[in-house]
């Protein structure tokens, strides 16, 4: 079954679907436009660039029935979406962003939900955006408006698996032949777009504009109609790879101090991550760090480390056993309390590899993985330890007891800091 399929069935009129509205979400607002998390490498080459329109009155008739289910990040929106490998960052729009934009109107067939799909344009092909629209650009020192201006004819697999759909009609054999050769770069149509400059600072005061070109390879035309900038996006064949990456900004020229934006630098001293990625050397994917402590280990002044499989990271399939830690390599450490299976000694240092909890003493391993990591505990900020058994029924050894000192709000703030700068740089 494809993943996508125009809306209509007509391929022709699907791929050029006009829409206008701003990058907002209803119910999740931090959602409006962001890199997907998670993307199926079976139809997609890189992960996707999303955000949700709301639309113009003009462009609501693009909606379907369940576009409006639930109260997800696309409830009553326009879902968009493009891959990141054939869309720079530079062109992303931002939650509030004023966007118009050419695309396949499509169904999204891999999401169904109790009334049917959801419809998305799925990829655009042309995009305007116009940023903080009404108000002076982040980018311009001056406070000019700016919009930015991306085109591409490249295909992406949603348009291998709608256009397979429509030339197969439903033949399930004929279909699975047809996604395995990507399509050829598809035409682009004619497009215009305007740039409204802002209110006239004072009478000397004359209006400017300039285009940063970030990389094309097809050309645009720019004029100037009164106070406002028009745009013209000519048409082009398919057959051939066009891209069209341009910024423009519009302002008036001198700018009064008292008419320019003041720009606020921020700088990070620190950055704490809660819950990192961790890229395997040896899988060569990256899996999410398992952080965990068995209830009956809470009490442990310093919990103890074992081994467990990395397939049992990623597919969470530990049964009765816990997790106290991660490694660097992306193998999770647990402990037992009927059984200690701890990390084997070898010369150099230990570290972190699978090992099987009835064969410890056995554990010859030929490669040697990076070595553990510390960790930060989920209700205090403790040192994990390593313990060193002999054999399977030996009880870990727990470390003596710190010389008591007072604790004062100084010391345990000084602790909390060291330990987030350790979690950081880790």
């Amino acid at each position: 079954m494809p993943n996508w399929a125009y809306v209509g069935g007509n391929a022709d009129e699907a791929q050029q679907t006009k829409a206008a509205g701003v990058a907002q979400s209803k119910y999740s607002p931090e959602l409006a436009a962001h890199p997907t998390g998670i993307d199926d490498p079976a139809t997609h080459t890189s992960y996707d660039y999303v955000f949700n329109l709301r639309l113009d009155p003009a462009y609501v008739g693009l909606l379907g029935t369940a576009n409006y289910e639930g109260r997800s990040d696309e409830s009553g929106r326009l879902h968009t979406e493009r891959e990141t490998g054939t869309f720079p960052v530079f062109a992303w729009p931002d939650r509030g962003d004023r966007t118009s934009l050419v695309g396949s109107w499509v169904w999204d067939c891999d999401h169904t939900g109790p009334t049917g799909e959801r419809t998305e344009i799925h990829p655009h092909r042309i995009l305007w955006v116009e940023r903080n629209p009404g108000g002076p650009s982040p980018r311009s020192p001056l406070g000019d408006r700016e919009a930015d201006l991306f085109a591409t004819n490249a295909a992406t697999p949603a348009d291998t698996h709608a256009v397979c759909a429509t030339r197969t009609k439903g033949d399930a054999a004929a279909f699975k032949q047809c996604v395995v050769t990507p399509i050829a770069p598809l035409p682009l149509p004619v497009a215009d777009f305007t740039l409204q400059a802002s209110p006239r600072p004072s009478k000397a005061a004359h209006l400017v504009y300039r285009v940063v070109d970030r990389g094309s390879t097809g050309t645009i035309h720019v004029r100037r109609v009164g106070r406002r900038l028009a745009v013209h996006v000519d048409a082009h064949a398919g057959g051939e790879n066009v891209v069209i990456a341009k910024q423009i900004f519009l302002g008036w020229r001198p700018v009064p101090a008292r008419a320019q934006p003041v720009h606020v630098r921020v700088r990070l001293r620190e950055l704490f991550v809660r819950r990192r990625w961790i890229h395997t050397a040896a899988s060569g994917r990256s899996v999410r760090p398992t952080m965990c402590r068995p209830a009956s280990d809470r009490s442990r002044a310093h919990p103890t480390s074992g081994t467990c499989s990395s397939t049992q990271l990623v597919s969470g399939g530990f049964g009765r056993r816990r997790c106290t830690g991660w490694c660097a390599a992306g193998i999770s450490v647990r402990r037992e309390r009927s059984i200690s299976t701890s990390r084997a000694e070898r010369p150099g240092g230990s570290s972190c590899t699978p090992v099987n909890a009835m064969s410890v003493r056995s554990a010859t391993p030929t490669t040697r993985t990076a070595p553990c990591r510390r960790v930060l505990t989920w209700a205090r900020f403790r040192r994990v330890t390593t313990s060193r058994a002999t054999s399977p029924t030996t009880s870990p050894r727990r470390l003596p007891p710190r010389a008591s000192t007072a604790r004062t709000p100084a010391s345990q703030a000084r602790r909390v800091h060291a330990a987030i700068r350790m979690a950081a740089t880790a």
